[in-house]
């Protein structure tokens, strides 16, 4: 018996919905869009939230996305809201056009 096994879940899309660390009291749960882009993920310490993320998404002509913005949220600071944490940006060459 290991201390450090992890739990995974996936919906029926086959997006991983949450993911956990039974021993150390750690879960994640994400959320996503109709197109599979994960759009939140929550994460808890002993049951509680702890940090809350949210990601919003430009998509091009394609259907792709480009840019992820994401923002995060504190519970032990909670009146400052989501604050800006991230942007990665997506450079995406299609052949055959």
């Amino acid at each position: 018996f290991r201390s450090d096994y992890q739990v995974h879940k996936f919906d029926i899309m086959g997006n991983q919905i949450e993911f956990a660390f039974p021993n150390k009291r750690i879960r994640y749960v994400s959320r996503f869009d109709a197109q599979g882009r994960e759009t939140e993920q929550l994460e808890y310490i002993n049951g509680k939230l702890f940090v809350a993320e949210r990601f919003t998404y430009v998509i091009n002509a394609h259907g792709d996305w480009t840019k992820k913005h994401g923002t995060y949220w504190i519970a032990n600071a909670p009146n400052l809201g989501y604050a800006p944490e991230e942007n990665i940006y997506r450079e995406i060459t299609y052949y055959n056009e």
